[in-house]
């Protein structure tokens, strides 16, 4: 399943309140679709939360968002709202007379 429909299926597969045994028993099976692998099982990620009772849905939806890791991140530390940072700052040696520290910003 994609990373976007892992919280209607939670929805729709448990009620809560729910003790965390049971979440991760009724959550086996479901792989995550991972843009670098095959990717982990629902209840691989939430097994790793140390919760023992989720009230709401959205409580067991944050804990598996929070332990996938970092294989379901695209490009890390990516923004195409800004300049790259990295491209821009620091200069090179031989820059550094001419380098103007506004064009980091």
């Amino acid at each position: 399943m994609r990373l976007s429909e892992v919280k209607e299926y939670i929805d729709r597969q448990v009620e809560t309140p729910i003790d965390h045994d049971t979440a991760v028993d009724k959550l086996n099976g479901r792989r995550i679709d991972c843009p670098s692998g095959k990717g982990k099982r629902v209840s691989d990620a939430l097994s790793m939360d140390e919760t023992r009772t989720y009230e709401t849905t959205d409580e067991i939806y944050e804990s598996v968002m929070c332990y996938l890791g970092d294989e379901y991140i695209g490009r890390k530390f990516y923004d195409d709202r800004s300049p790259n940072m990295l491209d821009n700052c620091p200069p090179s040696d031989e820059e550094k007379d001419e380098y103007d520290a506004t064009s980091c910003f």
